[in-house]
């Protein structure tokens, strides 16, 4: 992925994470939850140690994945 490719992928995350643990808590408010996905990635790109990998089709974003080198 390329810094271009950040707001497809922002835009393609947004309702992925429904059945995480955080998205469960009912004490976190469920946009905080959402921004804080939305941070995870953002920082992630940033990464030097993070490789993103973006599916394409017609064009489109069509899903994404990460691998975290330690």
């Amino acid at each position: 992925a390329v810094e271009e490719d950040v707001p497809k992928i922002l835009e393609q995350s947004r309702g992925l994470f429904t059945a995480s643990r955080l998205t469960k808590e009912s004490m976190l408010d469920a946009a905080h939850v959402a921004g804080l996905y939305q941070t995870w990635i953002r920082n992630a790109f940033d990464d030097p140690g993070t490789y993103f990998h973006v599916a394409e089709y017609e064009g489109r974003v069509a899903g994404f994945w990460l691998n975290k080198l330690q």
